[in-house]
């Protein structure tokens, strides 16, 4: 049965360039499953009043309206508006969908409020300029002092809410903070850790100070300039900020993931290499015998910088936080000499350029991990920790015209930690209804084991790609005819018929095609046994020390078995699954908060609002798949007061009745015999859940009755006018007669 869409509806219609657009319904006819719609002015470059019809039939209207790889039969009505805009959060919202959910972040952002609360997560959108107030010492205090209901949304209540829980409960934390490249995460997470920080002892603390200036350290070796953001964070990173008893921030232990090695060697025309090469370039060329010439690994010096970036500012950033972490001026000179090698070895042109790149590579990769692991030396204190809060900054949900095995770890790491988000939504919907009193079996959501299973199971991707590395000719053809054969029943992953070298996977957020050229040689990523071999020989005790022996395996392991673990630990897939299974483990066993950042437009303009860049990284944040959990049962939900003070007119004979609010409400729905709950509606303690169809059915009754009653006023108000002009008429022939 189609739901009527009563004309004067507000709401929004699908659109192909802006996603969703403002609207108002002038006529529906449900036979025909079509609506016709006036499209109000937003945006602004949209034509207003212009026509539109709507049809349900139309696979094309259908998929806009679904947001996902395949469209929903289902939908047989348009997103109704709200009254309501702006709100803080917008699980208050009557109506909460996609569209909702979209133009209340717009209006937010065009209003300078960056932050909105959607439940327990909290959207961040890139402001594009520094809200100075935002950030205030004022603010720092308010937020620990005042409840989270009593202030704006900020990130700062998230963080609170974290370091509360930690202390009440006695319980680690984790905050994720998640988003495309441009979107905050690296700024929302200085945010929230300079917060943590102030809360757990004063940013003037010795320990704390060496902390917060990890940062900007782990900046300029792992950040760089890309086509979308000029300081982009290139590897995943989980911190640990470590506490006593009593709360006191003591100490800090880092994690990183997937750092981004092919940089080093290549990078697109307008993006840079690690800021650190850039650095070391101005403030110690002639030190280091570093011409005034241009760098095949780094491009023209002369059109790389910045705007409003000042390497030489920055390199002194990074000199004041190494002495701050302990390294003495001799093992700066040997880290910055190595950095100099690197861009030499760049210049050197022979055939072998791939081991030349592949040499360069790992020692990069390898003076990153030996830095990280010295910041972790000097920063953490296990012995005095009692809890920890672990912050989570890392890459979310790619899906680019081009997508490789970069993309492939990445979406896999989005996927397990989607996996999380989605329970734990889940659950708090359970825990919801169970506060309300109310059923809460009939709520249903899509669980994306499936994806994972072909990702990491014993004869999954992962997997195969180990296999054709072991095999003497293995190709990358070979592991797609594989996986072809070997899932062709599996709903989740499809095979072109029209290429070897390709699959699509069907992700939580979208659909995503991977081209596997070249996956054999970044899962492997090994340097040649000689070239380790030589760096080891290195009479430079700093470059030996970076490539030092693995520890040697038990002599009761079998060669077999040697053989086989010295295999699976070269992969850079198994390393990467093994440490976010790592991760995953320990992000269970805390309580954790989200933090989903948003990128609002491609030109960094603090007043441009894309609405189909926005909306698709809602998507794959996951934000719109937690609404339609929430929402899945019951979409639309309201107080008993709200209930009463928007429908009760409907129903006068009840609403006159001196009984409780709920009682009301039960006596009201059950004026409707198709109405039938838990089917349509739940009243709980507090609120109503509704089935859309019941707020139309409602929403139609009170239109029905207030044009009753407005035709009734024009009746009494023509018959008032009417009266009056008669007895006019009456005196002025009574005078005339006279």
């Amino acid at each position: 049965m189609a739901v009527e869409m009563v004309p004067g509806t507000m709401c929004y219609v699908p659109d192909e360039t802006h996603a969703w657009l403002q609207a108002q319904v002038i006529s529906h006819d449900p036979s025909k499953k079509q609506v016709q719609v006036k499209v109000l002015k937003d945006p602004p470059h949209v034509l207003a009043e212009s026509m539109r019809m709507v049809d349900f039939t139309d696979k094309k209207t259908v998929l806009l309206m679904s947001g996902k790889g395949q469209p929903n039969a289902s939908i047989e009505s348009l997103p109704v508006q709200n009254e309501a805009t702006n709100v803080d959060d917008m699980i208050t919202l009557n109506y909460l969908h996609e569209a909702a959910i979209l133009y209340n972040i717009k209006a937010r952002f065009l209003t300078q409020h960056p932050y909105t609360y959607t439940g327990d997560i909290c959207i961040a959108v890139n402001p594009y300029q520094w809200l100075g107030e935002l950030y205030s010492d004022d603010q720092h205090l308010a937020y620990q002092r005042l409840g989270r209901d009593e202030l704006p949304p900020h990130v700062y209540a998230t963080s609170v809410a974290a370091y509360r829980s930690m202390l009440h409960d006695h319980r680690n934390q984790s905050v994720l903070v998640s988003g495309e490249s441009g979107a905050g995460k690296t700024e929302t997470t200085k945010i929230l850790m300079n917060h943590l920080a102030s809360i757990a002892g004063g940013l003037r603390d010795a320990t704390i100070a060496k902390i917060i200036m990890v940062n900007p350290l782990l900046e300029s070796f792992g950040n760089a300039k890309t086509l979308r953001n000029d300081n982009s964070s290139r590897f995943g990173k989980f911190t640990q900020l470590q506490f006593d008893a009593h709360g006191t921030l003591v100490g800090a232990q880092c994690k990183t993931y997937l750092l981004e090695k092919t940089r080093v060697v290549t990078h697109e025309p307008s993006e840079r290499n690690y800021h650190i090469f850039y650095q070391v370039c101005l403030n110690v060329r002639h030190r280091l015998t570093l011409g005034p010439t241009d760098y095949n690994y780094l491009g023209p010096l002369h059109t790389s910088a910045i705007e409003g970036h000042s390497d030489a500012a920055h390199f002194d950033k990074t000199q004041a936080a190494l002495d701050r972490i302990g390294m003495d001026a001799a093992t700066q000179r040997a880290l910055f000499r190595v950095l100099a090698g690197i861009l030499h070895l760049g210049q050197i042109q022979v055939e072998a350029e791939h081991c030349r790149d592949a040499l360069a590579k790992g020692l990069y990769a390898n003076v990153f991990e030996w830095l990280v692991a010295l910041v972790n030396a000097s920063l953490s204190h296990a012995s005095r920790q009692k809890h920890h809060i672990g912050v989570l900054d890392i890459f979310g949900f790619e899906h680019f015209e081009h997508n490789s095995f970069e993309q492939f770890c990445i979406n896999y790491a989005n996927e397990k930690l989607q996996q999380k988000f989605t329970f734990d939504v889940f659950k708090t919907v359970q825990v919801e209804y169970e506060d309300e009193g109310i059923q809460w079996n009939h709520v249903a959501y899509a669980d994306n084991a499936d994806v994972l299973q072909v990702i990491e199971s014993k004869l999954g991707l992962l997997s195969l790609l180990d296999e054709e590395l072991v095999r003497p000719k293995g190709n990358e053809e070979s592991f797609v005819a594989k996986a072809a054969l070997l899932m062709k029943d599996d709903a989740v992953i499809e095979f072109p018929r029209t290429s070897r070298t390709q699959f699509v996977l069907r992700h939580y957020a979208a659909p995503v095609l991977y081209e596997v050229t070249g996956f054999l040689d970044k899962h492997k990523d090994a340097m040649l046994p000689d070239l380790a071999t030589l760096m080891r020989s290195s009479s430079a005790s700093f470059v030996s020390a970076l490539f030092a022996d693995p520890v040697v395996p038990s002599p009761a392991t079998s060669k077999r078995r040697q053989h086989s673990a010295q295999n699976r630990v070269q992969t850079v897939g198994v390393q990467f699954k093994t440490n976010l299974s790592e991760l995953m483990g320990t992000i269970q066993a805390t309580n954790v908060q989200y933090i989903r950042c948003i990128k609002p437009n491609a030109a960094k303009s603090p007043t441009s609002f894309d609405h189909a860049m926005v909306i698709a990284q809602l998507r794959c944040a996951g934000v719109i798949e937690a609404i339609r959990i929430a929402r899945s049962a019951y979409p639309v939900r309201q107080t008993h007061v709200d209930f009463l003070g928007t429908y009760g007119m409907c129903f006068p004979d009840i609403l006159g009745r001196t009984q409780s609010s709920r009682d009301l409400c039960l006596q009201i729905l059950a004026q409707v015999p198709s109405w039938t709950a838990p089917v349509h509606f739940q009243v709980g303690r507090s609120k109503i859940y509704f089935h859309a169809r019941v707020v139309e059915d409602l929403e139609h009754r009170k239109r029905q009755y207030l044009y009753a009653k407005v035709v009734l006023m024009q009746r009494i108000l023509r018959g008032c006018t009417k009266r009056r002009q008669y007895r006019r008429k009456l005196d002025a022939i009574v005078k005339i007669q006279v």
